[in-house]
């Protein structure tokens, strides 16, 4: 598999091709690569990751080259058609919430709600979405500089440019704003509540309705 770059135009200029395996490829150097299609018979799954795109091929299909690929590759402009929009009810009982209001000056609840937020990709564990979207006062934070041993499932949390929320119990070096009572993922039963290019609203909740939710 070549990797050149190509230069098909000022998005594409640096994207490049490279081999993942034996019946797989990595298109590298995207922008939101969720809201990318290949439109070839060989390609059976993609798997967006934060500028790198996933291209799963067909064994049984005929061999495609890194140019078909890249000539097939589209970006859709208005993101996925069964892109759903999505409320999360939180608890804003986060042990990092005061310590944050200290460094931004501002009510980090008040402005985290204000968000339009992206699933750009799930990874980490299963389910674990990274969404885009945090305002500007909440952007830009670095990580914890002594990650916890136990953030617990559910729990919503923020670091860089990106939101996420656990579905599980896990260590973690985010900063923790709340936890939502919904179950946001189910390996056992194939249950995702988030795919890459959905949409997210948060809203805040009183410890009453947080149990009314459980």
């Amino acid at each position: 598999m070549n990797r050149p770059p190509i230069d098909t135009g000022a998005e594409l200029r640096d994207v490049i091709v490279e081999p993942l395996g034996e019946f797989a490829v990595l298109v590298r150097n995207l922008m939101d690569p969720w809201r990318y299609t290949v439109a070839l018979p060989a390609v059976t799954e993609l798997v967006p990751a934060r500028s790198d795109l996933g291209v799963y091929l067909d064994p049984a299909a005929p061999a495609v080259s890194s140019l078909q690929i890249l000539k097939s590759l589209s970006r859709r402009a208005e993101g996925l058609s069964d892109s759903a929009s999505i409320e999360i009810p939180v608890l804003y009982d986060g042990e990092d919430l005061p310590e944050l209001e200290d460094r931004i000056c501002q009510s980090v609840v008040s402005l985290h709600q204000t968000g339009e937020y992206t699933v750009q990709f799930i990874g980490f564990m299963p389910g674990f979405p990274y969404m885009t979207g945090l305002p500007d006062g909440l952007r830009g934070l670095p990580r914890r500089s002594t990650p916890r041993t136990r953030v617990p499932a559910g729990a919503v949390a923020i670091a860089e440019d990106t939101c996420g929320i656990y579905p599980a119990e896990s260590p973690g070096g985010w900063w923790l704003l709340g936890r939502t009572p919904l179950k946001i993922c189910d390996p056992r039963s194939d249950f995702f509540l988030f795919k890459p290019g959905d949409r997210v609203r948060f809203r805040a909740i009183s410890p009453a309705e947080f149990e009314e939710f459980q």
